[in-house]
């Protein structure tokens, strides 16, 4: 009898790692923006990637198109991780990995029409019950401002902007900087002023962030160069 058990929850446990279809990148399951997808943190498997902030649990695939304004909310109460393309092995997270993180979080300056992955990494429950592990996660798009974004201290203009974007602040501006969608920083500037231009002419079209700082206070704002 204690046979029979034990190969009937091995067969349970087989069967139920083959049913998970997003297993792996390869197989992520496609996000409806605003449609919420669920899964179980007690069944699945671990696909052996593991990002800069991730653990050795079941894992689950998923991906979305970014929209237009190129920025999107993702809910979800679980660590996850955001990738470019989908990374082939451990040697390939760190080139491709573009955040790692949980929560709720804006992903910003993503481009435009194109697929990005997400691995949801959900810490497995120790109880009884179906509800027992239950995970869930939407992504939805952020709005992208008209030709002005205020917040409070900075103001930037025009948004779309081709060439000159124009800067100003209720205090100081002490630095500016301009990253890509790596994170990586293109452009410092230390204007020391209320008021500044940043020149993107050279940049190529698409989203940039860019870093205000002034004194204590610090903003990022996403920026459309077309």
């Amino acid at each position: 009898m204690k046979k029979i058990t034990l190969l009937s929850l091995f067969l349970i446990t087989t069967l139920t790692s083959l049913a998970q279809s997003n297993a792996n990148c390869s197989g992520a399951t496609p996000l409806s923006p605003g449609v919420t997808a669920t899964g179980n943190a007690n069944s699945g498997s671990h696909s052996g990637i593991f990002p800069s902030c991730g653990f050795g649990a079941n894992d689950y695939w998923y991906s979305f198109v970014a929209p237009a304004s190129g920025e999107v909310n993702v809910v979800t109460n679980e660590e996850y991780a955001i990738y470019i393309t989908c990374p082939i092995d451990n040697d390939d997270t760190s080139d491709k990995e573009i955040f790692c993180g949980n929560g709720n979080n804006t992903i910003s300056s993503l481009n435009s029409g194109e697929t990005y992955y997400i691995q949801v990494m959900p810490l497995p429950i120790a109880c009884k019950g179906s509800a027992c592990g239950d995970f869930n996660i939407t992504v939805t798009e952020n709005a992208l401002s008209n030709n002005i974004v205020e917040n409070n201290l900075f103001n930037i203009y025009p948004n779309p902007v081709q060439d000159i974007l124009s800067v100003k602040s209720k205090s100081k501006i002490t630095s500016i900087q301009v990253y890509n969608v790596l994170g990586k920083v293109l452009l410092t500037r230390t204007p020391n002023a209320l008021n500044t231009e940043v020149d993107l002419s050279s940049f190529s079209n698409g989203y940039y962030l860019l870093r205000l700082n002034s004194g204590s206070k610090s903003k990022m704002l996403k920026v459309l160069k077309n």
